[in-house]
């Protein structure tokens, strides 16, 4: 299978995912400071971190007027393993009745779609990080989700539990359905924008 390089267009779709966080800053009373690093990786995984976080989740009684923060995202240059993709083009056309197939008549592959959903999808972690503490003035939400997801982790580990099963209830935490919410709707709105990246 040839192996092509689409972080050549992760900058110009992450752009676009960040253009809805605007409103996130204009509407909120603290002074949101935040960058955004891409590192290339070969290895088939996306993922965002958020660094020095911890400070971050920290006593309602301490509030910061400046969230200043940086959010690391790291991209592979293909795409995602094979059992990951099947379950995904499934997930999207169930859930959101989005058929990643149909995309073929605008030119853009299932490989090209989940690119882009994976990116927005990161970028919607940034929303949902960004809202929260606009919101709460600390990483409120951020700690719920991660007691959320520590419980997931350890009841993943129970041998008789399917890859479906795990697939579904990893797609049902609060931030990951945040963050596919996000992915869907801005890929939806700016449609003809990410067709015009990869074309």
């Amino acid at each position: 299978m040839e192996v092509i390089d689409r972080s050549k267009f992760a900058e110009d779709i992450i752009a676009i995912g960040l253009g809805e966080i605007k409103e996130v800053i204009e509407n909120s009373k603290y002074k949101m400071d935040f960058d955004v690093e891409l590192v290339n990786d070969k290895e088939d995984s996306f993922y965002m971190t958020l660094q020095d976080v911890e400070n971050l989740r920290l006593s309602k009684k301490i509030r910061r007027k400046l969230f200043k923060t940086m959010f690391k995202f790291k991209i592979n240059t293909n795409g995602t393993d094979e059992v990951n993709k099947l379950a995904l083009i499934d997930y999207y056309e169930s859930h959101y009745d989005l058929d990643l197939f149909s995309m073929i008549d605008y030119n853009m592959g299932v490989e090209d779609v989940m690119y882009a959903l994976a990116l927005l999808h990161e970028v919607g972690h940034i929303h949902k990080v960004l809202s929260d503490f606009s919101k709460n003035g600390y990483l409120k939400e951020d700690l719920e989700d991660k007691i959320e997801y520590q419980y997931f982790l350890i009841t993943s580990l129970f041998p008789n539990m399917s890859f479906q099963t795990k697939f579904d209830r990893y797609r049902l935490l609060r931030r990951e359905k945040y963050a596919d919410d996000f992915s869907v709707r801005v890929f939806k709105k700016y449609f003809k924008e990410i067709i015009n990246i990869f074309n």
